[in-house]
Formats: C-alpha cells, sequence, structure tokens
C-alpha cells in the first residue's frame, strides 16, 4: 500500500468514529473532560506517527534491495556472466 494511502486511511479511521460520537465530544462540560480528550488526541497523533515511520523504514529496506538487486544485474551484465 502507497505511504498516501495509509495516511488517508488512518485519517478515515479518526474521522468516521469522531462523526459518529460528535455528541459526546459535544458534551465536555469542564476542563478535566477537556484534558482526557487532548491527552486522546495526543495518544491517537502519536500512534499514528509511529506507525507511519515504521512504514517508511521498510519502505526504505525494500528500495535498498531493490538497488542491490539492479546493481547486481549491471555487474552481471558487464562482465557477462552467466548462470
Amino acid at each position: 500500500m502507497h505511504p498516501a494511502e495509509l495516511y488517508l486511511a488512518s485519517i478515515r479511521d479518526d474521522l468516521i468514529p469522531f462523526l459518529k460520537n460528535r455528541e459526546s465530544i459535544a458534551s465536555i462540560t469542564n476542563v478535566q473532560d477537556l484534558g482526557n480528550a487532548s491527552q486522546l488526541y495526543q495518544l491517537n497523533r502519536q500512534a499514528r506517527a509511529e506507525a507511519l515511520a515504521k512504514q517508511s523504514d521498510t519502505d526504505a529496506e525494500v528500495a535498498g534491495y531493490i538497488r542491490s538487486i539492479k546493481f547486481l544485474k549491471k555487474t552481471i551484465n558487464y562482465y557477462r556472466v552467466d548462470f
């Protein structure tokens, strides 16, 4: 899956419950409720950032592997080695 698709999916996954529960979010009546909602937001934001970072690391590993394969193919073709 493309990183942009992962990002859009994470936004969608956050937005749908928000819209379904907008009544309960609108019922924040004191500073403690607001603080709790803020903590949840920060945790969700951090979790999403960590997930995207892991995906980015995997993409970098795959890209490195592909570059290695391309280099090996060029080397083999240059020396005309048959396997």
